[in-house]
């Protein structure tokens, strides 16, 4: 089976305001797991920024809330906030964050900002009823957090090794994970040190589909990523490899498609469906049904 990946070019994949409105549906206190930010992006069009901080507040009607944001010295940085009703705003100092309307619905208000100093975000609420909004903050710093499973192609019961890696490690740097599965079941992974910056572990899972590891760091500057396990449900496996070749359909020297072909055993004869995830920079990726 071939999944034929189409286009010439790529462009940045800006996720962060899904992020946060994903966090409105189930964002934890901190010390559990936080929502993750490996995969969103924020309104500065930079990969250099990495994600900081995010929570969920929520507003009273008519009332406002303050949220305290550190940006680390960071030399720029970029704020959002997620909020399902237009009567949200928010202001950081005496800037105002722009709105704008959000692809998964609400509004997304957002700054960048260059040489910020550490402050309270403003968020207000002029409706008559509270709202929760969610909140992320990006900075430009070389401090990130990876989580590098040994497969992303896993049979059910597979066990799964991790390697994690904290660039630009502190004194009392602590990193905790879980594992999350297709119905929302967080199970914490234990971890090993395995030097300054560095942790490993293991996870098993055991329930068929998507399953997600969640890895963040506690206290000093916090770092979150995360990596999705495509596990089997038993009687469907997937091989750890795949063939790849471009193909150029007008002759032009320019690639117009990869064409992928894994193999795939199954049980039982009939129709299955393959997705294929194309990853480029930490905010880029495309997932393509075939």
């Amino acid at each position: 089976m071939a999944v034929r990946v189409v286009g010439r070019g790529r462009s940045n994949y800006l996720a962060g305001l899904a992020l946060v409105a994903v966090c409105l549906s189930g964002c934890v206190a901190s010390g559990s797991s936080p929502a993750s930010l490996a995969s969103g992006a924020s309104a500065q069009s930079t990969d250099a920024l990495q994600g900081s901080f995010s929570t969920t507040v929520s507003v009273p009607a008519g009332g406002s809330v303050d949220v305290p944001v550190s940006f680390e010295g960071s030399a720029s940085a970029a704020v959002s906030v997620y909020a399902t009703d237009s009567n949200v705003g928010a202001t950081f100092g005496s800037i105002a964050l722009m709105a704008q309307a959000s692809p998964s619905g609400g509004s997304t208000l957002s700054v960048d900002l260059t040489s910020p100093a550490d402050g309270s975000l403003h968020i207000t609420n002029s409706g008559s009823q509270a709202e929760t909004v969610g909140v992320l903050v990006m900075i430009e710093t070389g401090r990130s957090l990876t989580v590098i499973p040994s497969t992303v192609t896993v049979t059910n019961g597979q066990t799964v090794g991790l390697d994690i890696v904290l660039t630009q490690p502190v004194a009392g740097d602590v990193v905790q994970a879980e594992l999350v599965d297709p119905a929302g079941t967080h199970t914490s992974i234990a971890l090993t040190p395995a030097g300054s910056g560095h942790w490993t572990g293991q996870v098993t899972p055991t329930v068929g589909g998507d399953n997600q590891v969640n890895v963040w760091t506690l206290a000093n500057g916090i770092r979150r990523a995360d990596v999705t396990l495509s596990v089997s449900s038993g009687t469907v496996s997937l091989s750890s490899g795949f063939t790849e070749r471009l193909s150029d359909t007008n002759s032009d020297g320019l690639a117009d498609a990869l064409i992928l072909t894994p193999t795939i055993t199954v049980a039982q004869a009939g129709s299955y469906r393959v997705r294929a995830t194309l990853a480029g920079s930490p905010w880029e990726s495309w997932r393509l049904p075939a």
